[in-house]
């Protein structure tokens, strides 16, 4: 008989492999910000040390950036609302890249439960930013999902995911 440690590995093993995807996902974000190219292009870069991605992190994290420059307007907009007079454009740049791939993650990703976008992107940001960073990354997403009821919304069929 399996005890529950041996249970979940292939659970944690998934979670961790998604979680090396988005941070991926926000250093290629976060470079396409800053020197525009094809998201697939950044993701398969070489990491440091000569390595590459494997396929399941490489192609998620290629998924959730070609998603998120293909939808960035409509996601932007969903964002600046919840910015407290805030423009997406004065947004620290990493605060703007794990925003997006929350809100792409929120209203495209339906198979992705909300409070794991949500508590996904908040330990990005305390990651790449800091206490100040997770804490207006949180409020800002927390607002985000209780008023549009997140949980409710669903991506249209022709939504752009890839671009």
């Amino acid at each position: 008989m399996q005890d529950a440690k041996d249970r979940s590995r292939p659970d944690s093993s998934r979670r961790s492999k998604r979680r090396r995807a988005r941070e991926e996902a926000v250093k290629a974000l976060y470079e396409i910000e800053l020197n525009p190219a094809p998201a697939e292009e950044v993701v398969n870069r070489p990491q440091p040390g000569g390595g590459r991605l494997s396929g399941e992190i490489r192609s998620f994290a290629v998924d959730l950036v070609q998603g998120i420059v293909a939808n960035r307007d409509e996601l932007d907009s969903m964002l600046v609302r919840f910015a407290a007079r805030q423009r997406i454009d004065r947004m620290a740049v990493i605060d703007r890249c794990v925003l997006r791939l929350a809100a792409y993650e929120l209203r495209f990703r339906p198979d992705i439960p909300v409070e794991v976008t949500l508590n996904e992107a908040v330990e990005l940001a305390a990651l790449f930013g800091d206490a100040a960073t997770a804490s207006f990354v949180n409020g800002l997403l927390d607002r985000m999902i209780r008023e549009l009821d997140i949980r409710s919304l669903k991506a249209p069929e022709t939504a752009k995911r890839r671009g």
